[in-house]
């Protein structure tokens, strides 16, 4: 069982990791304090198309950006609570790295599918229409 949890967290580091050039957190990091020096500009507020378009992109870093974080710390942490949960031999604490495991994987997963629709027009809203046709036999 222990096992299973190392290598499960081992696992999830690795695709976490892997993750670090789609989200490229330095660069994103960078592009959100641009976006809020333009928007300490009071000039920028005349612009509403503009303003209501960086205000989006913050949200998105931010959101991204605090994801990054949490999940990282968390990996990190659950890394140090196994190795502690084994020496204590403390079983309460290994179901709990077990159900904790189970959830980072459901937010890498998130982040994963994320990374498949990082592109400008992903996040808008698409409408697909099959229309099927008679074959002829």
């Amino acid at each position: 069982d222990e096992t299973q949890i190392k290598l499960a967290i081992d696992e999830l580091k690795e695709r976490f990791n892997a993750l670090g050039g789609t989200f490229d957190f330095d660069k994103k990091s960078e592009r959100l304090n641009e976006i809020l020096e333009t928007l300490n500009d009071p000039d920028i507020w005349e612009n509403r198309e503009l303003t209501r378009n960086l205000n989006q992109e913050r949200a998105r870093l931010e959101k991204t950006l605090s994801t990054l974080e949490t999940l990282s710390s968390n990996l990190e942490d659950a890394s140090i609570l196994l190795e502690l949960a084994i020496s204590e031999d403390d079983q309460k604490t290994l179901n709990d790295l077990t159900n904790d495991v189970k959830a980072f994987d459901a937010e890498i997963s998130q982040l994963e599918i994320q990374r498949m629709f990082r592109h400008e027009m992903d996040t808008s809203n698409s409408f697909l229409d099959i229309h099927s046709r008679p074959r002829a036999t």
